[in-house]
């Protein structure tokens, strides 16, 4: 198979196994190489993307397994966030006025 890899990282950025190895030979070159072995066996991780390295020796491919980062929250889903705290905060003062007053007349 093909193998297009990050030179420093390693890292596999694409992977061709549908030309031979005669039809690759004009695509060959220090980042793109021809590799014998398949595609290494894989597992889903809950939180992990699956990621494929070049192995140090050059001859295969390794799978590791990257956490995926929480992405940013956007301005948008702050501001409802803060508006949502903000009406619940609302509801709970105004409970705790209604108690308060209950208990003062006694039906409490």
């Amino acid at each position: 198979m093909i193998v297009h890899f990050d030179k420093e990282s390693g890292k596999v950025l694409w992977v061709n196994t549908y030309q031979s190895r005669q039809e690759a030979q004009s695509r060959l070159d220090e980042e793109t190489i021809w590799v014998e072995e398949t595609m290494p066996e894989a597992e889903d991780r809950e939180g992990y993307r699956t990621v494929l390295y070049l192995r140090e020796d050059g001859q295969g491919l390794e799978v590791r397994y990257e956490p995926i980062a929480q992405r940013e929250k956007t301005t948008e889903e702050k501001i409802l966030e803060a508006l949502e705290k903000s009406h619940d905060a609302l509801r709970q003062e105004g409970a705790d006025l209604v108690m308060t007053e209950m208990k003062k007349r006694g039906v409490f």
